[in-house]
């Protein structure tokens, strides 16, 4: 469903589409509880300089529950807990240093472009290490204290894959009959332990507890290294016939490097403040594909500008620590809720969470929103100057 006739064109697709059956309202709730225990135990414990971390890694850990079935789903969370706390330790340490941003974004940048030819759940990953590298640049850290907030970030992600873990338990029968031999599941046998519906409370208890005398809390766990390796090696081909220009993917890297080091020298020169989000910006949208491009471009403009407006109201010029907190659950709980329903209405609670998260660093300095706003528009302008400068020899097909 849309809400204006033009929904006939791509350009408005992320905008205006509406998909009704995506609301996912358990998926909402455990990866919403993995938000607010780690951040409710940081801010007991009087770690505030690291609640960002630990609210942005288990935020996106979260979302990367969503990838894959069973064994598949575990590897992915793994992966994006341990890259992501890796860009938040290397964002702490670079921050504010020009020429060493300029080469770790180079780095990551080309190697996010060329991890797009791998499929979505690559490309994902790449791409929140982009936003992380992006948002935690903009709060430097001492060398501990950056190793302090990645080992933060990490952990609440490790709080989001045992809650996921947990949830194994009550897969649907139906899912289990059809999980792919590649996901090396094995759990026809106990297809009985996972048939619980109409069952007295009793045989349903027992059933999950023989689950749990079979190992199958830990087994995904024991072999998502394994299943990592395997699609490791499986990458290394597909990276090796891609290091190449002519290769649509090795464009978008060497297109997304330049448009995110021009970010950053042009507001170095400008002396411009909080480039990181032009940065995050140009991650976000720029693709190889032209329609996706553009329709990302202007649901993130329209997210980005509505979420900042809200976020001002809600915070003010004088935020304390229990309205922040209350912002990241919330907004972080509608950002669940909404990720597969429409994609404007998502960023915005995304942008939302992502000021809150920031507002943490700064309590007693709220950034300028205004400025914030300016960069969003002029990192979509950047990306969309990017794509027209430098359009794909070839259209990558894969995004």
């Amino acid at each position: 469903m849309a809400f204006f006739p033009i929904k006939s064109n791509p350009l408005f697709a992320d905008s205006l589409v509406v998909h009704q059956k995506n609301f996912h309202y358990l998926f909402a709730c455990r990866c919403t509880l993995g938000v607010l225990i780690p951040l409710v135990l940081v801010l007991v414990f009087g770690f505030e300089e690291y609640a960002g971390s630990v609210a942005y890694g288990a935020l996106v850990t979260g979302m990367a529950s969503k990838r894959g079935i069973y064994t598949s789903k575990i590897a992915t969370m793994l992966a994006i807990a341990f890259t992501v706390a890796l860009a938040t330790t290397i964002g702490a340490l670079t921050g504010g240093q020009v020429y060493w941003e300029i080469g770790i974004f180079a780095i990551f940048g080309m190697l996010t472009g060329l991890m797009s030819a791998l499929g979505k759940v690559p490309d994902y990953i790449g791409m929140h290490i982009l936003v992380a590298l992006a948002v935690f640049s903009f709060h430097p850290m001492s060398f501990d204290g950056a190793l302090i907030s990645g080992g933060f970030a990490l952990s609440a992600s490790l709080f989001q894959l045992v809650l996921c873990l947990f949830s194994l338990l009550f897969i649907d029968a139906a899912d289990v009959n059809s999980m792919p031999a590649d996901e090396d599941a094995d759990l026809t046998p106990y297809i009985g332990d996972y048939s619980f519906q109409g069952q007295p409370f009793g045989a349903a208890l027992k059933g999950k507890w023989n689950l749990l005398r079979q190992g199958i809390f830990f087994r995904p766990l024991i072999r998502a290294p394994k299943y990592m390796w395997s699609a490791v090696m499986g990458a290394l081909p597909i990276l090796r016939e891609n290091l190449t220009l002519s290769s649509p993917y090795a464009q978008h890297g060497i297109r997304m490097v330049c448009a995110m080091i021009f970010s950053i020298c042009a507001s170095s020169y400008w002396h411009f403040p909080y480039y990181y989000w032009m940065v995050l910006t140009v991650a976000y949208i720029l693709k190889p594909s032209a329609n996706i491009t553009y329709s990302r471009a202007i649901a993130r403009i329209l997210g980005t500008l509505v979420g900042a407006i809200i976020a001002t109201l809600m915070l003010g010029s004088n935020p304390n620590i229990i309205l922040i907190f209350g912002i990241c659950i919330v907004f972080s709980a509608l950002a669940y809720l909404l990720s597969e329903v429409n994609y404007a209405v998502a960023i915005t609670m995304i942008s939302v969470f992502v000021l809150g998260v920031m507002a943490f660093s700064d309590l007693n300095s709220p950034p300028p929103y205004g400025y914030r706003i300016l960069s969003t528009v002029l990192g979509c302008l950047i990306a969309i100057a990017a794509y027209i400068l430098w359009p794909l020899k070839k259209e990558a097909s894969r995004d």
